[in-house]
């Protein structure tokens, strides 16, 4: 035990804080959930009673955030204070092209500048701040994993345990659904009640980091693992299609889709393992899900959509006023996190597009050079493929990415914690695929770009931390 804590680095102990951080965001359901609020009220001139559950367990939704976001600020702390760590980031930086440097400079900038001319310019503050730390940490991630594969095995295992915890307590909530106290048509509507309860009023905290972590799962088929692993991984991945399932989330198909036929096409040996596995874990779920809705669960056919189903929940109406949102405010956009506030589809909150949020929140000088860092990115992976193709970590990184951007660009992947918290590890795992070379890494950094990178982390903490203080958000 001394021994390996005295292998532990100081950048060991900034990973396994995230790693951590992550696993108690997933599992903060398991946190006191209210299912009783009565509220008194008056209807007809009768005294009725509501029973308001969304204000009473609030707090769960809002913890969340802040645990993600002083994450975050801890993390970022940790790396300005270590020179030499800060060093070897600011290196990596510079190892992108000159292009790609300039655009994410500038990217920041109209962002500041969007959030100067906000509704709420104190949220929008805080919001580009959150980005500005998310983009240090995942620059963090891309040099840890870049020095040692071993990262991936330890965020590995962190989701795995998450997503076992989580459907074993789920497996027994669905068992015990005929003799809980608050009736078995409620306690067993996997639907309406179990996904909103287990994952904090939001069942699209477990669909983004489904998204995120599923290709991860398959990591112990293609590299040296333990067996326990793979049974481990089986488990959690007739889990999630058990819960998808009864979630009818239609973005993962469309995920795989995509993936799939692009993974045939550049590596044929993985493609035919990584469909066995799923055919098999898929048909195990339906196949559980069809024992439980038949012959364990009180009221059957609690279903109340299906994955089949067309209509687009209402996504058109909403990506076409933010379009026209953006051309109203071509410039500077509504600032970030702005968008509530302006909107006229209450029940969306946003624009449920990751690139129509930047061209509505940040104007369109923010989305012309987010678009040039997006495309740059995508032909510097198409120049990598064949090192990609036959590197197991590599494949899994591009997957986890495709089909995290897939469901951005469907659903508001980066304006929920566990999307947002996923991004940090996937965009670095990805980076670290365009290691630096030892020259450039050697390159000596100046007492000034030391000094402008610490001054914006500083700002950025302040924005978080302080400056709602000051100006209280109108609506976070």
């Amino acid at each position: 035990m001394l021994n390996f804590l005295k292998k532990i680095t100081y950048q060991d102990i900034i990973f396994y804080f995230l790693c951590i951080s992550l696993f108690i965001v997933f599992l903060m359901p398991f946190m006191p959930y209210s299912t009783l609020n009565l509220i008194k009220t008056s209807s007809g001139g009768k005294t009725i009673y509501l029973n308001d559950i969304l204000s009473e367990n609030l707090y769960l939704f809002k913890v969340r955030y802040l645990i993600f976001y002083y994450t975050l600020c801890i993390c970022s702390i940790a790396i300005i204070f270590n020179k030499k760590l800060l060093a070897k980031l600011i290196n990596y930086f510079k190892s992108f092209s000159k292009l790609v440097q300039t655009s994410i400079g500038l990217f920041f900038i109209f962002g500041l500048i969007s959030s100067s001319f906000a509704i709420s310019p104190s949220i929008a503050f805080k919001g580009i701040s959150v980005t500005f730390l998310q983009f240090i940490c995942v620059m963090f991630v891309a040099h840890y994993a870049s020095q040692n594969f071993a990262a991936i095995k330890k965020i590995y295992t962190i989701v795995l345990l998450s997503l076992i915890f989580f459907g074993g307590s789920l497996f027994l909530h669905l068992l015990l659904s005929n003799f809980s106290i608050y009736g078995q048509v409620i306690a067993g509507n996997i639907q309406k009640v179990l996904l909103y309860t287990y994952n904090c009023l939001n069942p699209r905290f477990l669909d983004n980091y489904f998204s995120w972590f599923i290709p991860l799962l398959l990591l112990p088929w293609f590299v040296n693992l333990r067996p326990i692993f793979r049974l481990g991984s089986l488990v959690a991945l007739v889990m999630v299609w058990f819960v998808l399932i009864n979630h009818a989330f239609r973005t993962v198909v469309a995920e795989y889709i995509i993936i799939l036929p692009l993974l045939a096409l550049y590596n044929r040996k993985m493609f035919k393992l990584i469909l066995k596995i799923f055919t098999v874990t898929i048909v195990i779920a339906i196949v559980i899900n069809f024992v439980y809705i038949n012959y364990i669960m009180a009221v059957p056919n609690q279903e109340v959509s299906t994955i089949f189903r067309y209509d687009t929940s209402g996504r058109m109406s909403v990506w076409i006023e933010a379009f026209k949102i953006g051309l109203e405010h071509p410039f500077t956009g509504i600032g970030q996190w702005n968008y509530i506030a302006i909107t006229k589809y209450d029940f969306a909150g946003y624009p449920h597009n990751l690139l129509l949020e930047i061209w509505s929140q940040w104007g369109i000088p923010a989305f012309i050079v987010a678009i040039i860092v997006i495309f740059n990115a995508i032909k510097n992976l198409f120049r990598e493929r064949i090192e990609i193709c036959v590197n197991p970590y590599y494949c899994m990184f591009i997957m986890m990415l495709t089909a995290g951007m897939i469901d951005s660009m469907l659903n508001a992947m980066f304006k929920t914690s566990l999307g947002l918290f996923g991004c940090v590890f996937v965009f670095g795992f990805c980076l670290s695929i365009f290691k630096p070379n030892v020259q450039q890494q050697s390159i000596e950094v100046s007492g000034l770009t030391f000094l402008i990178t610490r001054l914006a982390v500083f700002g950025s903490l302040f924005c978080i931390v302080v400056l709602p203080l000051i100006f209280s958000p109108m609506w976070i």
